[in-house]
């Protein structure tokens, strides 16, 4: 493919990442002269009293912070934690057609193929220059993230991939390292200063110093990501316009919006079946049955609806790494450019040892079940295999806090939700607050309606983001997660529960198990959700499966294979 001369470097771009360059050598300045500044008082201090200038008094308690904090600032601007790059590292010449497409790319560009690709988990794909000093040199990786293999088809997998490689063809890459230190660095400084003044609080004077210091460098610092966020946002639109000369405007813009989408559901994908399956021995497909997770119908509702809402949000704030994605649609839309032969494969398609990739990932999120093959998931039988044994499990610790009443009661089983919540242990290391505990206490009610009408001829249906129970020989379908939801949210649609059972005969059914099981202490430790985790009673399953290993710990350590804070992996509630 020829060059493009729409494709030239534009100069302003060049302008914005000498401007960066400028903005990270004066930040090093500005913390190295404050320090210095800080360690001169006293000893300037120290000075006078040795010429005999002045006599030793309480002013050496005055001086002595300041020369603590600049001793802080040094000391923190030392490097402690190299950039620890996310995911697990993919085999070039094991993937042959994935390095084709990539090679492409790069050879439109003409830049140099990237020495690393790696998988990672989150719905995105990413590049960065690493190593090196002061951005010459390194190694250039690229990052492709599981969700997106499935949400994208071919065609759209260029177009982020154009978009990804037009960062490296335009420089922008080069300070990316250069800059993820310098952030830490300021980290440290705020960290640290911050940890010293609140060690100081009981003597307010001598924090002076530190909160001084904070006030200023705060206040620098927020006008340093400005300048920063705003050069990333340009680098963005100016990487979207050169994807969309290789690969064609409509074909970028459906990328975008896929990618959105894909981004929107991901967390719940992880939190809700795939760590849940892990920690009861079970490996899904990650790739593939993220393909059914996110077409499932509400699922699928979900992500149209978040992906509306940003549409219909055009402000860009100030600390906005990417512009605003309705603002980058309708630049691209002008642009009209035309595409090529769409290829509408799922990306994934690609790959020829994907299952590889996928188990080396695994074990870098859960390294306990490394030494172990966990067991394929089947969902024509998971329910019947998985699901339904584990929670019949599950009731045997519950079965006490249900109370001894049918189906059609279930209304008045929800609106006294607080008299079973009330009987909710609090787990080892947290409080529950009523909220959680009415919560944790509609998930049991759900699943005692589950296992009820179970028990008498309906058959339970899983698959990734779908659950519920289908009458056989006919269509007619329960979901006792939404119903408690609904009669939770809507004391008025009781009638309508009541009417539907009395159609469907099942009004008579005892909650629980058709027969009774031994009670156990009713002690609901339920370690294996983080008390943020939504709609977890969708896969519930037996907590002896865990091998004392919780769920949120799995969390921490899928951060790393994100790239990002855990505390940053809250998903988006569904409805």
């Amino acid at each position: 493919m020829r060059r493009n001369r729409h494709l030239a470097r534009n100069w302003s771009v060049a302008a914005l990442e000498a401007t960066e360059a400028v903005a990270l050598v004066l930040s090093y300045l500005i913390l190295i002269a404050l320090a210095l500044g800080c360690l001169a008082i006293p000893l300037a201090y120290a000075r006078a009293l040795i010429f005999g200038e002045i006599h030793l008094n309480i002013g050496v308690l005055l001086v002595a912070p300041f020369g603590l904090a600049g001793f802080t600032i040094l000391r923190s601007l030392i490097p402690r934690r190299e950039l620890k790059l996310p995911g697990v590292l993919i085999d070039p010449l094991r993937e042959p057609h994935l390095m084709a497409e990539v090679g492409s790319i790069a050879a439109a560009l003409n830049v140099t193929l990237p020495a690393e690709v790696r998988l990672v988990v989150d719905a995105d794909a990413f590049v960065i220059q690493h190593g090196g000093f002061m951005g010459f040199g390194g190694r250039r990786t690229l990052g492709l993230g599981i969700p997106i293999l499935s949400a994208l088809s071919v065609s759209q997998f260029r177009a982020i991939l154009a978009h990804e490689f037009a960062h490296f063809y335009s420089g922008d890459t080069h300070l990316k390292a250069w800059l993820w230190k310098t952030l830490t660095s300021m980290g440290q400084v705020e960290e640290n200063l911050e940890r010293e003044a609140s060690a100081m609080s009981d003597r307010r004077l001598l924090s002076i110093p530190h909160k001084v210091l904070l006030k200023a460098l705060g206040l620098y610092w927020s006008g340093f990501m400005r300048l920063i966020l705003m050069i990333s946002r340009r680098q963005e639109f100016h990487s979207d316009e050169i994807a969309c000369h290789l690969v064609g405007s409509d074909e970028f813009i459906e990328a975008l919006r896929k990618l959105v989408e894909a981004g929107t559901v991901t967390p719940l994908y992880w939190k809700n079946v795939v760590l849940p399956l892990l920690y009861a021995g079970y490996q899904p497909r990650l790739t593939t049955d993220f393909y059914i997770f996110q077409v499932a119908p509400a699922i699928e509702q979900a992500a149209s609806r978040m992906l509306e809402k940003m549409l219909a949000t055009t402000k860009t704030e100030p600390f906005d790494h990417h512009p605003p994605l309705a603002t980058r649609i309708e630049r691209v839309r002008l642009l009209a450019l035309p595409g090529t032969q769409a290829n509408t494969q799922r990306a994934f398609s690609l790959f020829d040892n994907l299952d590889i990739w996928e188990r080396e990932l695994v074990c870098k999120i859960a390294p306990e079940f490394a030494s172990t093959e966990p067991n394929r998931v089947d969902w024509k039988t998971a329910a019947t295999e998985i699901y339904l044994p584990a929670w019949r499990e599950d009731m045997k610790m519950f079965q006490p806090l249900i109370p001894r009443e049918t189906l059609s009661s279930l209304p008045d089983c929800v609106r006294n939700l607080g008299a079973i919540a009330d009987k909710i242990f609090s787990p080892r290391g947290q409080i529950l607050s009523l909220s959680q505990r009415e919560k944790r206490a509609g998930d049991i009610l759900a699943c005692a309606v589950v296992i009820a009408l179970v028990d008498h001829g309906w058959k339970l249906m899983i698959w990734p983001g779908y659950y519920g129970l289908l009458r056989e020989g006919s269509e007619v379908t329960v979901h006792p997660d939404a119903i408690v939801i609904r009669l939770r949210s809507d004391p008025a649609s009781a009638d309508e529960w009541q009417a539907y059972c009395a159609d469907n005969g099942i009004g008579d059914i005892p909650l629980g198990p058709k027969e009774p099981v031994e009670e156990t202490n009713p002690v609901a430790d339920l370690r294996l959700f983080p008390p943020d985790c939504p709609r977890e009673s969708e896969y519930l399953y037996s907590k002896s499966a865990i091998h004392n290993v919780s769920i949120y710990e799995a969390l921490l350590r899928m951060s790393e294979c994100f790239g990002k804070p855990a505390h940053n992996l809250k998903p988006k509630a569904l409805p």
